[in-house]
């Protein structure tokens, strides 16, 4: 994945453009991308929305694909244990 493509995605996260995220995420998806850095970013989504249960869900799928994710095990244990604690984008 381009460092550019991941500077907008987050970009786009950490600005509420959630849909504008979304599609880069998707398209990102088409692309072939490092499909465990995109589920974590889909996971950023659905954090940002309230989406709890299926952040979480993501998160854990991309550690399933990359085990040493640190940003997606730590944002994983944050939601896990309710902190309110910011997310971590990297």
């Amino acid at each position: 994945m381009t460092t550019e493509l991941e500077d907008k995605i987050l970009y786009m996260i950490q600005s509420e453009q959630l849909e504008l995220a979304r599609e880069y995420i998707f398209n990102g998806f088409k692309e072939g991308y490092d499909l465990s850095k995109l589920l974590m970013y889909l996971a950023f989504v659905y954090e940002k929305k309230c989406e709890v249960a299926k952040a979480m869900r993501h998160y854990r799928a991309s550690l399933d694909i990359d085990g040493t994710n640190e940003v997606a095990l730590y944002n994983l244990y944050r939601l896990g244990d309710a902190s309110k604690s910011p997310i971590r984008y990297r």
